[in-house]
């Protein structure tokens, strides 16, 4: 994939994030009942914002310099533990600093994502994780609270991972409009 190529799909994941959250707002203020809204809306949330980040993640991967460090985050069968320590070193190694508790809710939300999208069962440590971090293994179980977490940890994740990419992007986005390829 080019550079431009990237640029425009890094900007549809934002966009269909930036509209799913306006649908949200307009839903409530309709007076849809939360009850319907909120399950299927975090559910949409959570594929869009995590389908994002790892878009990005898969950018800071490609460094040489973290494609090492980051290894055993895109392992298969990595722990959640492997995963959000993986995290924490290739931005720590960036100069991103991190708060844990992030970390460990994206790991959660991609693992959601993963079953959603997957159509599978949950994996033991999977259900173990997300009900420790407090996500529902229902997904039928989402509420307005889940929603706001979602948004928050989808809104530091990508904070981290555009300092992290510092003026990499900056300079693909310049070479795009411009027209360089």
């Amino acid at each position: 994939m080019t550079a431009s190529e990237r640029i425009k799909f890094t900007d549809t994941f934002t966009d269909d994030v930036i509209y799913l959250i306006e649908a949200h707002e307009a839903m409530m203020k309709s007076g849809e009942p939360a009850s319907f809204v909120e399950p299927a809306a975090c559910r949409t949330f959570v594929v869009l914002a995590v389908s994002e980040i790892e878009f990005l993640i898969s950018d800071l991967g490609s460094s040489s310099l973290l494609s090492e460090t980051l290894a055993s985050y895109f392992q298969e069968r990595g722990s959640n533990e492997e995963r959000v320590a993986a995290l924490a070193n290739s931005l720590q190694a960036k100069g991103v600093a991190t708060d844990p508790t992030i970390l460990d809710d994206y790991v959660a939300l991609r693992q959601i994502r993963n079953v959603i999208v997957h159509a599978r069962q949950w994996r033991n440590p999977e259900y173990e994780w997300i009900s420790i971090r407090g996500f529902p293994s229902d997904l039928f179980g989402f509420h307005v609270g889940h929603w706001e977490r979602i948004q928050q940890v989808r809104g530091q994740m990508y904070s981290y991972l555009i300092q992290a990419l510092g003026m990499e992007l900056g300079k693909r986005r310049r070479s795009f409009e411009s027209g360089e390829r």
